[in-house]
């Protein structure tokens, strides 16, 4: 009967190394439980070895390079928001992935209010000034080379009380 198990790169710590060991002899198998595993673990990078044991005695592959993308996903999704004309607004939007995401905002699929809205470092959508116009939804685009999310909120502008 042969034994197949992948050895990792020296950075690996010994539980890490003991648990890529113990998975199965059957090939297809053993590589979707590796993934599984180091995708649950986030690991960017990982150089992995496969070794097949057997008793007329062992081998192993080239090395190989195993890195784990990651679809973009929202952390923090905006709100529905409602304010009053000449109020500012913001709508907060936190995203994760792997490569990190690119992230933009659009308005009905359409423009953002011009020259009175501003995205910050943190990809919040601030509109200063609002008026009746700027009603409508406004969404968040987190975009990397593995896909793309969107999330969404309605703004929601009342007019002035005297």
């Amino acid at each position: 009967m042969s034994d197949s198990r992948f050895r990792a790169s020296s950075s690996t710590p010994d539980h890490e190394m003991r648990k890529l060991m113990k998975l199965s002899a059957n090939s297809d198998d053993t590589r979707r439980k590796t993934y599984d595993h180091l995708h649950k673990k986030k690991r960017r990078r990982k150089i992995c070895i496969c070794v097949g044991t057997n008793m007329v005695g062992e081998r192993e592959s080239e090395v190989a390079e195993l890195t784990v993308l990651e679809r973009p996903s929202f952390v923090r999704r905006p709100s529905n928001m409602a304010v009053t004309v000449d109020d500012s607004v913001e709508f907060k939007c936190e995203s994760r992935g792997d490569p990190v995401p690119t992230v933009r905002w659009r308005k009905d699929d359409g423009d953002l209010p011009k020259t009175r809205y501003e995205i910050r470092d943190d990809h919040t959508l601030k509109i200063r000034k609002v008026i009746a116009g700027d009603m409508g939804t406004y969404t968040c685009i987190a975009e990397n080379m593995v896909g793309k999310a969107e999330a969404s909120a309605v703004l929601t502008v009342q007019g002035k009380t005297s």
